[in-house]
C-alpha cells in the first residue's frame, strides 16, 4: 500500500490542536493517577526522594515531604510527556525521521520543566537563589526539548530553527508571567490562583503557537517541492 500523504498546513493545524489538546488532558489524568499511586502504592520514586536528601537539596522535615512531592511529580510529568510526544509524532509522520528521538525530546524536556516549575513555586517564597536556579533550569528543559525536535525537523522542513526559538521564548515568558503573578498576587491572597489559572492557560496557548508555526512551516515546504517539481 502506498504511504500515507503527510498532513501539512491547516490539515495538520487542525489535527494538531484536537489530538495535543486530548493527549495533554489524557497525559495529566494518567499522569497524575501514576503519580499518586507510585507514591501510595508503590512508592517508587522514594529513592529519588532520598537522593536528593543526601545531595542536601532538600532537608529532613518539611523539605522531606518537598523530595517525595517531587519524586510524583516528575514521574507524572515524565509519563505525561510521552503521552503528549507519542501523539504529536503521529501526526508528523513524513516531516520527522526519528519518531523515538521526538518522543524522548518530549518526555524529558516536559519532565524536567515540570519539576521545575514546582520547584520555582515552591522557592519563591523562601529562597530567591533557589527560584532563579529552578526558574533557569526551566528555561533550559523547555528549550532543550524544542530544539531537540527542531533537529528533526530541519530535516525536511526549511527553518526549523523558528521551533526552537519559539521554545525558547514560551519558556522565559511562562518563567517570568508566573512570577510576575506570584508577586503581584500577594497582597491579594490570588498569587496561588492567578499561577494556577495560567498553567490551566498555557495548555491552548502552547497547541495554538505550535500549531500554527508547524502550519506555516510545512505549507512553505510543500509550495518549494511543487515549485521545483514544476
Amino acid at each position: 500500500m502506498p504511504p500515507e500523504p503527510r498532513l501539512a498546513g491547516r490539515r495538520l493545524r487542525r489535527q494538531w490542536v484536537k489530538r495535543n489538546l486530548l493527549s495533554m488532558l489524557a497525559g495529566l489524568l494518567i499522569g497524575s493517577a501514576w503519580g499518586v499511586g507510585s507514591l501510595l502504592v508503590r512508592g517508587s520514586f522514594v529513592p529519588f526522594g532520598l537522593l536528593l536528601l543526601y545531595l542536601g537539596v532538600c532537608q529532613y522535615g518539611l523539605g522531606g515531604i518537598l523530595c517525595l512531592a517531587l519524586g510524583v511529580i516528575l514521574e507524572s510529568a515524565l509519563l505525561f510527556g510521552g503521552i503528549v510526544g507519542w501523539a504529536q509524532q503521529k501526526l508528523l509522520r513524513g516531516w520527522i525521521t526519528s519518531p523515538k528521538i521526538w518522543i524522548g525530546s518530549a518526555i524529558l524536556g516536559w519532565g524536567v520543566f515540570t519539576v521545575a516549575i514546582f520547584n520555582f513555586l515552591v522557592s519563591l517564597s523562601y529562597s530567591p537563589g533557589g527560584a532563579i536556579a529552578s526558574g533557569l533550569i526551566a528555561i533550559a528543559a523547555g528549550s532543550g526539548m524544542g530544539y531537540g525536535q527542531s533537529r528533526q525537523l530541519g530535516r525536511v522542513i526549511a527553518e526549523s530553527d523558528r521551533w526552537f526559538h519559539l521554545h525558547v521564548a514560551m519558556s522565559v515568558v511562562s518563567v517570568i508571567a508566573i512570577s510576575a503573578t506570584e508577586l503581584l498576587g500577594r497582597p491579594l491572597g490570588l498569587s496561588f490562583l492567578g499561577s494556577n489559572l495560567l498553567i490551566i492557560l498555557a495548555v491552548p496557548i502552547y497547541t495554538l503557537l505550535t500549531g500554527s508555526l508547524l502550519a506555516e512551516l510545512t505549507a512553505q515546504t510543500e509550495a518549494a517541492v511543487l515549485d521545483s517539481a514544476g
